[in-house]
């Protein structure tokens, strides 16, 4: 299974099994909540960006880390909007994909029930046939031996 963009799923045909929205891995030089390896201690990134930035105390950057703010309030808000519009133009594109694919395999299903009725139907009439000649020959060899 190979990550591929939606455009491709839905042009080769494959089987979508996730949809990858967002990944905030190394966004601003950072690396977001996302990404983070379990373990991971949100203080001691505080306790360095405190260091590099004189201005902030350890907690105020704690807070920030948390939030994942760490390019200012409007900027996060900005992403923010536009990941959910992101998601909100992926979410519906995915959903119409979903629903062209069930009315496929529906579409599917019902040729395939259809084919089976017919070589049914055909398999009772090549039997009704072969009984009536069966009958036929047997009506004649007793016909020949009075």
């Amino acid at each position: 299974m190979y990550p591929k963009s939606l455009d491709a799923v839905i042009r080769a045909g494959d089987t979508m099994r996730a949809v990858v929205l967002a990944s905030a891995t190394n966004e601003g030089g950072m690396t977001h909540g996302i990404s983070l390896p379990i373990g991971y201690d949100i203080t001691k990134d505080a306790q360095k960006l405190a260091k590099q930035r004189d201005d902030h105390t350890v907690d105020e950057m704690t807070a920030l880390a948390r939030q994942n703010i760490r390019n200012g309030r409007a900027k996060h808000e900005a992403d923010e909007k536009k990941k959910k519009e992101t998601w909100t133009t992926e979410r519906a594109r995915f959903l119409k994909y979903e629903k062209q694919r069930h009315e496929k395999q529906q579409k599917q299903q019902k040729e395939m029930k259809l084919k089976k009725e017919k070589e049914e139907q055909r398999r009772q009439q090549l039997l009704r046939e072969w009984q009536r000649k069966r009958q036929q020959e047997l009506g004649s060899k007793v016909e020949n031996s009075v």
